[in-house]
């Protein structure tokens, strides 16, 4: 059986590129199965999204919740891991995509990082990084030195999320930087709108919140995030400066959260357990833009929101069909 392991920086586009690798083996007659070695630790009580939507895209026999190796835990010394997890499946594979965190130290203490997985599945590593500027390709020549330096054998790079006019530039420069590195250039996938933005839905999971109004629209692309915290009078020329924004205000904000409704934003995100006005409600039921409740305070929510990444989902079919092209 051979391994793949999928290694880069949290919001890489693994997952993406974990659909197209399965696609190409598939269509030179091999069989595929898939693994993510470190889980989302949030919720607790939720299967890893990513390995739930591969179990299901690929149809695996495995439940679930065997195709995770480690559930990802600030604290997990205190229960430390058993390295048996990490035992590759008895099922009969041809070829097994492997998907790496976000972290070349996670799991380091218990020597369960990806480094020493690497070498102990005897894996060939495929480092995944976005390509919207040098910096982040400087991280992922720090991830190709540190899993070369170990003794990993590394198969090359695909970058992500390049802008279409900067192809030519990603090719010869990165190309050459990473080759240098030992670790060639092998793919670059442009940039895809429902590939590279969160939805709200993403930022509904991780901020524990409850839908309001607009459940059905919660597949929205967000380009980012503005916090309303400012006097009605200078809210609607700041919340014209960003389209397509989830809005993060108290729930007792019912000026702002209206003011925001009248410009381009994807989503509400009110604070405080403050249920808002029916106003606020009528008016985004009838644009269409979700609105969610949280108990936290406006700093905890940001705080939160910083974790969302951008994750393909089995309602997105066509964004699925799309990575297994771009491959």
């Amino acid at each position: 059986m051979k391994c793949y392991l999928l290694a880069g920086p949290a919001g890489s586009g693994k997952t993406a590129v974990a659909v197209g690798l399965a696609a190409l083996l598939r269509e030179r007659g091999e069989t595929v199965g898939y693994r993510k070695v470190y889980g989302d630790s949030f919720p607790a009580d939720r299967p890893d999204p990513d390995a739930a939507l591969m179990k299901e895209w690929l149809g695996l026999p495995e439940p679930v919740e065997q195709l995770r190796f480690f559930r990802e835990s600030p604290c997990y010394l205190d229960g430390p891991p058993d390295p048996g997890r990490a035992e590759l499946p008895v099922l009969t594979y041809s070829s097994l995509i492997l998907e790496g965190g976000s972290a070349l130290e996670r799991f380091r203490a218990a020597r369960l990082d990806l480094a020493h997985l690497a070498r102990g599945w005897k894996a060939e590593v495929l480092l995944v990084g976005r390509a919207v500027d040098d910096l982040e390709v400087d991280r992922l020549l720090l991830w190709s030195d540190h899993l070369s330096f170990a003794g990993c054998h590394l198969l090359g790079a695909v970058l992500t999320q390049v802008p279409p006019r900067a192809l030519p530039r990603v090719e010869e420069r990165y190309g050459a930087v990473l080759a240098d590195a030992g670790s060639p250039l092998l793919g670059a996938i442009p940039q895809q709108e429902d590939l590279s933005l969160p939805t709200v839905r993403e930022y509904l999971e991780v901020s524990g919140a409850m839908v309001l109004a607009a459940g059905d629209a919660l597949e929205r692309p967000v380009e980012d995030v503005m916090i309303g915290a400012m006097s009605p009078d200078g809210a609607l020329p700041y919340f014209r400066r960003m389209a397509r924004k989830l809005v993060v205000t108290g729930g007792d904000r019912a000026d702002l959260a209206i003011l925001a409704l009248e410009t381009n934003t994807a989503g509400l995100l009110l604070t405080g357990g403050f249920k808002p006005a029916l106003s606020v409600l009528t008016l985004a039921t009838e644009k269409g833009v979700p609105v969610l409740l949280t108990g936290l305070d406006t700093m905890t929510t940001v705080e939160r929101l910083h974790r969302v990444t951008p994750k393909l989902r089995i309602e997105n079919r066509e964004a699925l069909r799309r990575a297994e092209e771009n491959l």
